[in-house]
C-alpha cells in the first residue's frame, strides 16, 4: 500500500499527463492588496519609483528585503503575475536593495512571465513571453547558482522549453498550419528540454553525493547514491566495529546532524526521482513531433519506456514506481505493443487502495487499457472481451460529478461504453435478452459522458442515437426515499455514535482518542450529506414530512461541515415554505446562526454588510413566523445586534414594530433597540453631503428612540439590569442635547437603573469597565454643566479610579478626558447646528452656559487640586476645547488659542514638577504638547517633543504618537508659507522619515503598519478607521503638495486620484459612511483642480468610479459565484 501523500511531491511538476497539485494559501484577496500597495510604498517610495542612494537613504534592510520576498511569493501565490512583474522591475532599478537579492530576480521574473504566458491567448504574444522566460533562466544560470537554485533554475528551464514545444504542437493542429513544419520546430525544444532535465538529474545527484558523504562521515553509511536513491539507508551495518564512546553533548548534536541531513537527502530523493520523470516524459513528447515509425520516433519511445520500467522496477510500491508504470503501459498502447501495455497497466489496475492519487491512476489505466482493447483489430476480430470484467465494469460504472469528469473518466466511460455495444453485437441472435442489460450500461456509460459536455460528447451522443434514445435520462431509477433515507440513517447514526463516544473521552481527557473518534464522525458525517443529496430527489408527495425532515437534517450537518452558505438557503427555504414541519425552527435559527458566523469570518466589509443583512431579515422572519415562541425572543436580540452592526436604523424601526406587546422580554428588547437606534442618530448627524438622511427622518428616529427607551425603563424593576443602564444612559444623552437637565436628573438618579446611582455601590459591574467609564463621563458633564462641584469633584475622583493602576493607567485616563471632551464637542456642535436665526442664537447662548461652567470648574480644579490626575484632566480639556472643530461655531479663535495655552501651561507645569510619578507619564504630557504646539502652530515647539518620544526604539510603534507627528507634519507642511520647506514637511508626512534615530511613518507607513490588523477578520473597527484615515490623509497631502509644486501640479494631482480609486476598488466600503463622504469630497475636489472646466454634473467623485468600472468590465460574474444575498444551494422540492 503505497503513502499518497508522501508521494505528491514526486508527481505535481511532471508534464506529461499528470495534473499539477498546488496548495494555495487562503488569503483574501482584500489582505493581498493592501499588503502590494503599502509594502511598495514602503520599500520603492510613495511615487512607485525606485528609491534613489542618498545621504539620507542607507542600504535596504534585511527585513525590508525579507518583507518583498513574501510580497513576491504572495502575488505568486496569487497568480497576480503582472504586478508581481511590475515589482521586480521596481526592485532591479533600486539601487539600495542588496546584491545577492537582486541575483534572484531574472528567476523570479521568469516565472512570472510563464504564468503570465498562460493567460495570454494570442499564440504569437505567448511564444514571445515564453522566449523572454527562457531568456531570464539563461540569465540567471550565468551567476553560477548551487546547490537549489542550480536544480530549481535547470528545472524549470526544462518545463519552460516543453512548455514551447507544446505551443508549437498546438499551431500544427489548425486546419491552415503547416504541420509538418511547425512540429519540425518543436523538436529542438524537447531536445534542449531532456538537457536541462538531465542537467536537473546531474545536479540533484553531485548534491545527493555530497550529502551521503557527510553521512558517512558522520554515522559511516554507505552512499545513498550508490544504491540508487530508492535504497539509501538499506545497507546491512551488522559487521561493523561498535562506534567509540562519545559524550552526550557530542551524541546529541550528531543526532541533530543526522536528522537534517536525512530530511535533506529525503528532500533530493525526490527531486531526482522528479528528473528522471520529467526525462522519460519528455521523451515521449519528443516522439509526438516526429514521423511516426521512423527509427528516431521508435528510439524516443523505446528511451522513455525503459526509463520508466526503470523507475517502475525500483519503485514499484511508491507513487512514483505507480505513475512510471502507468506512462510505461501507455507508451506501449502508442508503439502498438498492445499485450505488453495491458501486462504493464494490469498491475495499476489491482490495485485497492481508495485514496484519491490511486484511484486517479485506476482511471487513468483503465482507459489505456480500453483504449488498447479497442485498438487492437486481433483482439477484437477474435471477440476477445476479457476487458470487461465485473470489477472494472463496477468502477467504470462509478457516479462521478461532471465537475470532475476530466478527459480519463470520459474516456473510460465512453471506450467502455463502446466496448460494451461491441460485445452486444458479437450475441447471437437466439441469445438476445443478454444483449439487455449490456446496452443499459452502456447507454448509461454514454450518459454520463454528455454530462461532461467535453471530450466525446459527439461520439456519445450519436451511440445514444443509435441505442434509441439521442439524449440521456436523467430520472432516477433504482431505490425509493425511504430506502435511501435508511442508507443514510447508518451513517447519520454512525456519526452520532462517534460524537458520543468522542465526548466520553474528553470526559477520561484521552485527547489521542477523542481526535480519532472526532474524524470518524466527520468521515460519517460527510457519508451523511452524500446519502440525503441522493435520497431527497427520490421524494415523492407523499413523503413532504420526511423530506423536511431530511432537509433539516442536512441543514445542520451544512452547518457542522463548515458549508455555512448552503446550510444557511437550506434553513431560510424551510422556515418560508414549511414554517409547521418538524426541525423548520431549529433550521431557521442554524441559517441565522450561519449569517452571523458569516459576517465575522470575512474581512470584506460588503460581505460583512451582507451578511449581517441576511442575519437580521432571516431574525425578523422568525419574528414574524414565530411570534409567540422562544425563538422568537432570541431572533430579536440577534436581529437589533445585526441591524446595529450593519448601520441601518430603518430596520431596527421594523424589528421594534414586530415586537409581541405581550412578551415577557419587550421590555428589553425596547431598550436594545431604542439604544442603538440614538447611536445611528448620532451617526448619521455626523454625515454631511447627498447621503445625509432628511432631517425630519433623522428626527423621527429620534422620537422612536425615546419612545422606545422610556418605554423599556419603566418596565425595568431589577437593580443594576445591564441593559436597563445603557439605555439610561441614551436617554440621558438625548436629554442633554434637548437640553432637558430636569429629565437627565431624574434619570442619572433613578433608584433602581440610575447610572449615577449604580456607579457608587460596591459592584465591580460598575465601578470599571465601559458603562461605568461612559457613566461617570456623562455624570461629570451634568454635574459641571449644574456647577454641583462636590459631585463633580466625586465623579472625576471616580473616573480616575475607573482608569485603574499600572503603565496604561495615564494613556487610558487621558483617553477618557478626550472622549469626554469629544462629548462636549458632540453636544455643542448639535446646539448650533439649527437653521433658523433664532435657534442659532438661542444655542450660542445655551454653548456659552456650559462652556462658563466647564472653565469656571477647570480653573477651581487647576488652583486647588495639585494631584497629577487632577492637573491631567485640566490640561486635556482644555486642549480639547481649544482645537476641535465641533466648538468652532461657539469658541472664537481668539478664545479657541487662550484655552490651547492654558493647555500647555498646566501640561509645561507638569514636566517641570518632575518625580517618579511625572516620569511614568511624560510620553503621555508630550504627545499631548505636541498636539497643543501644533494646534497654535508652534512648530519648533511640537517637532521637540515628538522627536523626543520616537526617538526612542521602545516608543517607535506607539499608533497615537505616529498618528499626530504625521497630522504635525501635515499641518506644518499646508500651513507654511515657504514652500520649499511646506513640499519638504508634506513628504515626511505621506512617506516618513528616519533621520538620527527617530523615525517618523508618515500617513503610508502608518497604513501599512496597521493594515494586517485593519483587515483580519476580528478586525477592531477603531484600526480599520485608522487605516482608512491614513489613506485619506496621504491625498489630501498629495493634494497639498500639487498646490506647492507648479510644475508637478498634474501629476500629484493624478497620484492623489489615484490613491482615493486604489483604496476605493479594493475597500468599497472606506470604513463607513462619514469616512466615505470624505474620501467622495476630496476626490471631487482633486477632480476640479485636474479640469477647471469640468461641469458639477460631471464630477460625481466615487460614482464616477463605479460608472468606469461597469463600462470597462468585460468579464461576467462565474455562475458559480455566491454573493451574500445569493447563496445557497438547492433546496430540492
Amino acid at each position: 500500500m503505497m503513502n499518497a501523500t508522501h508521494e505528491s511531491v514526486f508527481i505535481r511538476a511532471t508534464h506529461v499527463g499528470m495534473k499539477s497539485m498546488f496548495v494555495i494559501l487562503s488569503s483574501t484577496a482584500k489582505v493581498i492588496g493592501c499588503f502590494l500597495l503599502l509594502t511598495l510604498t514602503q520599500v520603492f517610495g510613495q511615487d512607485g519609483k525606485a528609491v534613489p542612494p542618498s545621504s539620507e537613504n542607507t542600504k535596504i534592510s534585511g527585513s525590508e528585503i525579507s518583507t518583498t520576498r513574501r510580497l513576491l511569493d504572495v502575488l505568486e501565490e496569487k497568480k497576480m503575475f503582472d504586478v508581481e512583474i511590475w515589482v521586480l522591475d521596481s526592485a532591479e532599478k533600486n539601487e539600495s536593495l542588496d546584491g545577492e537579492f537582486k541575483k534572484e530576480l531574472p528567476y523570479r521574473r521568469a516565472m512570472s512571465l510563464v504564468g503570465l504566458s498562460h493567460r495570454e491567448s494570442d499564440t504569437s504574444k505567448r511564444s514571445k513571453i515564453l522566449d523572454d522566460a527562457q531568456q531570464q533562466i539563461d540569465l540567471f544560470l550565468t551567476s553560477a547558482p548551487i546547490g537549489d537554485a542550480a536544480i530549481g533554475a535547470s528545472l524549470q528551464k526544462g518545463n519552460v522549453l516543453v512548455e514551447r514545444a507544446r505551443m508549437k504542437v498546438l499551431q500544427a493542429g489548425r486546419p491552415s498550419a503547416d504541420k509538418k513544419a511547425l512540429l519540425a520546430e518543436a523538436a529542438p525544444f524537447l531536445v534542449q528540454a531532456i538537457a536541462a532535465f538531465e542537467m536537473t538529474e546531474k545536479s540533484v545527484l553531485d548534491q545527493l553525493h555530497s550529502v551521503d558523504d557527510e553521512l558517512e562521515k558522520l554515522i559511516g553509511k554507505p552512499k545513498a547514491s550508490e544504491t540508487d536513491a530508492a535504497d539509501a539507508g538499506n545497507a546491512n551495518d551488522s559487521k561493523k566495529k561498535p562506534p567509540k564512546k562519545i559524550s552526550p553533548a557530542e551524541s546529541r548534536k550528531r543526532s541533530t546532524q543526522q536528522t537534517k541531513l536525512k530530511a535533506q537527502q529525503e528532500v533530493l530523493q525526490g527531486k531526482l526521482l522528479q528528473a528522471r520523470l520529467l526525462v522519460a516524459g519528455s521523451l515521449f513528447e519528443k516522439s509526438q513531433v516526429l514521423d511516426e515509425g521512423s527509427e528516431e520516433w521508435k528510439k524516443s519511445l523505446e528511451d522513455s519506456s525503459a526509463k520508466y520500467k526503470d523507475l517502475y522496477s525500483k519503485y514499484r510500491s511508491r507513487g512514483v514506481g505507480l505513475f512510471a508504470r502507468y506512462y510505461e503501459g501507455r507508451n506501449y498502447v502508442v508503439t502498438k505493443e498492445y499485450e505488453k501495455a495491458r501486462t504493464a497497466l494490469a498491475d495499476i489496475l489491482m490495485l485497492e487502495d481508495e485514496s484519491d492519487l490511486v484511484v486517479g491512476l485506476r482511471v487513468k489505466a483503465l482507459n489505456s487499457t480500453l483504449d488498447s482493447w479497442l485498438k487492437d483489430e486481433k483482439a477484437l476480430a477474435e471477440k476477445q472481451f476479457a476487458v470487461i470484467s465485473e470489477p472494472l465494469m463496477k468502477f467504470a460504472m462509478t457516479k462521478v460529478s461532471a465537475d470532475k469528469l476530466d478527459a480519463d473518466w470520459l474516456g473510460v466511460k465512453y471506450r467502455m461504453a463502446d466496448l460494451l455495444e461491441r460485445q452486444a453485437a458479437t450475441i447471437d441472435e437466439k441469445e438476445k435478452t443478454k444483449r439487455a442489460p449490456l446496452l443499459r450500461d452502456a447507454k448509461k456509460l454514454a450518459a454520463d459522458v454528455l454530462k461532461g459536455k467535453k471530450e466525446f460528447v459527439v461520439e456519445s451522443r450519436e451511440m445514444l442515437t443509435r441505442l434509441g434514445k439521442s439524449l440521456p435520462d436523467d430520472v432516477s431509477v433504482g431505490a425509493s426515499f425511504e430506502e435511501a433515507m435508511d442508507s443514510a440513517k447508518i451513517s447519520i447514526d454512525a456519526m452520532q455514535a462517534r460524537v458520543a463516544e468522542s465526548k466520553a473521552f474528553d470526559l477520561q481527557k484521552d485527547a489521542e482518542k477523542s481526535k480519532v473518534s472526532k474524524d470518524l464522525a466527520s468521515t460519517e458525517r460527510d457519508k451523511s450529506i452524500v446519502a440525503l443529496r441522493k435520497a431527497i430527489p427520490l421524494a415523492s408527495d407523499e413523503d413532504l414530512d420526511g423530506l423536511n425532515k431530511a432537509r433539516y437534517i442536512l441543514t445542520f450537518l451544512l452547518y457542522d461541515q463548515g458549508r455555512l452558505y448552503d446550510s444557511a438557503a437550506m434553513g431560510a427555504f424551510l422556515m418560508n415554505r414549511y414554517p409547521n414541519s418538524p426541525g423548520s425552527r431549529q433550521a431557521a435559527r442554524i441559517s441565522m446562526a450561519c449569517w452571523q458566523q458569516l459576517s465575522k469570518l470575512s474581512a470584506d466589509d460588503v460581505w460583512k454588510t451582507g451578511a449581517r443583512r441576511q442575519c437580521a431579515e432571516v431574525a425578523e422572519e422568525i419574528m414574524r413566523t414565530w411570534p409567540d415562541d422562544k425563538e422568537s425572543i432570541d431572533a430579536a436580540v440577534i436581529a437589533i445586534a445585526a441591524a446595529t452592526e450593519a448601520k441601518d436604523p430603518k430596520r431596527l424601526l421594523s424589528i421594534v414594530s414586530q415586537i409581541p406587546a405581550d412578551s415577557p422580554r419587550r421590555g428589553e428588547l425596547l431598550l436594545r433597540a431604542g439604544s442603538a437606534l440614538w447611536r445611528e442618530v448620532l451617526e448619521k448627524q455626523r454625515i454631511e453631503g447627498e447621503s445625509r438622511p432628511r432631517q425630519e427622518e433623522i428626527d423621527a428616529w429620534k422620537q422612536k428612540a425615546v419612545e422606545s427607551i422610556d418605554t423599556g425603563l419603566q418596565g425595568a424593576t431589577t437593580p443594576g439590569d445591564k441593559i436597563a443602564v445603557m439605555g439610561a444612559l441614551a436617554r440621558c444623552q438625548i436629554a442633554m442635547a434637548d437640553a432637558d437637565p430636569d429629565k437627565v436628573k431624574e434619570c442619572l438618579h433613578n433608584a433602581v437603573w440610575g447610572p449615577w446611582t449604580v456607579v457608587q455601590k460596591e459592584d465591580k459591574a460598575f465601578s470599571e469597565g465601559p458603562i461605568a467609564e461612559e457613566s461617570l463621563r456623562l455624570s461629570l458633564r451634568y454635574f459641571i454643566e449644574k456647577d454641583e462641584i462636590e459631585n463633580a469633584t466625586l465623579a472625576m475622583n471616580k473616573l480616575e479610579l475607573a482608569a485603574g493602576t499600572g503603565e496604561k493607567a495615564a494613556e487610558k485616563l487621558t483617553n477618557m478626558y478626550l472622549v469626554m471632551g469629544r462629548e462636549l464637542q458632540q453636544e455643542l456642535d448639535g446646539l448650533v447646528s439649527g437653521d433658523k436665526a433664532s435657534d442659532l442664537k438661542a444655542a450660542k447662548e445655551r454653548a456659552a452656559k456650559i462652556l462658563g461652567g466647564f472653565e469656571k470648574f477647570l480653573d477651581g480644579v487647576g488652583k486647588r487640586d495639585k494631584k497629577f490626575s487632577s492637573q491631567l484632566w485640566v490640561a486635556t480639556t482644555y486642549l480639547t476645547l481649544g482645537s476641535g472643530q465641533g466648538t468652532g461655531a461657539v469658541v472664537e479663535k481668539a478664545k479657541a488659542d487662550d484655552y490651547l495655552k492654558k493647555s500647555s501651561m498646566v501640561y509645561e507645569s507638569l514636566l517641570k514638577t518632575g518625580g517618579e510619578e511625572i516620569k511614568k507619564y511624560e510620553s503621555t504630557i508630550r504627545l499631548k504638547l505636541a498636539s497643543v504646539y501644533r494646534e497654535l502652530g508652534e512648530w519648533d515647539e511640537a517637532k521637540g517633543h515628538l522627536e523626543w518620544i520616537l526617538g526612542d526604539p521602545k516608543r517607535i510603534n506607539w499608533l497615537d504618537a505616529q498618528t499626530e507627528a504625521a497630522k504635525f507634519f501635515q499641518a506644518a507642511g499646508e500651513r507654511n508659507p515657504d514652500k520649499s520647506k511646506g513640499k519638504e514637511a508634506l513628504l515626511i508626512a505621506i512617506r516618513g522619515e528616519q533621520k538620527s534615530g527617530v523615525v517618523f511613518w508618515g500617513w503610508g507607513g502608518l497604513a501599512n503598519k496597521v493594515s494586517r490588523q485593519a483587515f483580519s477578520p476580528s478586525a477592531d473597527e477603531a484600526i480599520k478607521k485608522q487605516f482608512f484615515e491614513a489613506r485619506l490623509n496621504v491625498a489630501r497631502c498629495r493634494k497639498s503638495l500639487a498646490s506647492k509644486s507648479e510644475s508637478e501640479k498634474q501629476k500629484l494631482l493624478e497620484m492623489a486620484k489615484k490613491d482615493i480609486v486604489l483604496t476605493y476598488k479594493l475597500y468599497p466600503e472606506l470604513g463607513g459612511q462619514v469616512l466615505k463622504e470624505q474620501f467622495d469630497k476630496l476626490l471631487k475636489e482633486i477632480q476640479k483642480e485636474i479640469d477647471p472646466a469640468i461641469a458639477s454634473k460631471d464630477n460625481k467623485g466615487l460614482a464616477g468610479i463605479v460608472d468606469e468600472e461597469v463600462q470597462e468590465s468585460s468579464v461576467p460574474r462565474k455562475a458559480n459565484e455566491k454573493t451574500p444575498a445569493a447563496a445557497g444551494v438547492s433546496a430540492g422540492k
